[in-house]
């Protein structure tokens, strides 16, 4: 079977493969029309579709500071958020998000399951989003767990905004990223952020 092309076919399997109700996104709308993940239809009726993230983190009045910062950027939608690795696991099992998401952004230490546990078993799903660590944890323990795991990158909450944004669009596009605050800055096997 060939390899789908591009981030969205990559999703819309990645969502009927894990029984989502649906992918995040169409390929076709009306001009100027709204599209349900938040992207409209330009000229030629191809919709932009925001990288559509998950959230993951049990500190409630970050997680929503988190959310609002990245539902005002352009070019990213907040889709769900969970409060433990285990609420995480059981909606990606049921299918309860509706779609797959390009992103999940997660905490290291959450209750009930890991953010390490549950990283590496979203990980096993074929196909499974991209994984951002984004812990107050700067220890190697913690991200070479997450990195072991499956997680494409590691941000700490203390991170500058324009840091994180560069780590939820490197991440998700598939690449690696490491917080310039880590020592070392770097991704394994890199030479550069």
């Amino acid at each position: 079977m060939a390899r789908p092309s591009n981030r969205h076919e990559r999703a819309n399997r990645s969502a009927t493969s894990r029984g989502c109700a649906r992918p995040c996104d169409e390929t076709r709308l009306d001009i100027g029309a709204p599209h349900a993940a938040g992207g409209t239809a330009g000229p030629l009726g191809v919709v932009v579709v925001p990288t559509s993230i998950v959230l993951a983190d049990d500190h409630i009045q970050f997680r929503a500071a988190l959310r609002s910062l990245l539902d005002e950027q352009p070019g990213l939608k907040v889709l769900a958020e969970f409060g433990d690795g285990a609420d995480l696991l059981q909606a990606f099992q049921s299918g309860r998000l509706g779609c797959a998401p390009d992103l999940i952004v997660m905490d290291v230490r959450m209750p009930h399951m890991s953010g390490i546990e549950a990283a590496r078993l979203i990980a096993e799903m074929q196909p499974s989003p991209h994984i951002l660590a984004l812990s107050m944890h700067q220890e190697e323990q913690f991200v070479q767990a997450m990195l072991a795991a499956g997680a494409r990158g590691y941000a700490l909450k203390g991170d500058p905004l324009p840091d994180l944004l560069r780590a939820i669009e490197k991440v998700a596009a598939g690449g690696y990223y490491m917080s310039p605050a880590l020592p070392g800055g770097r991704p394994p096997g890199s030479g550069a952020i």
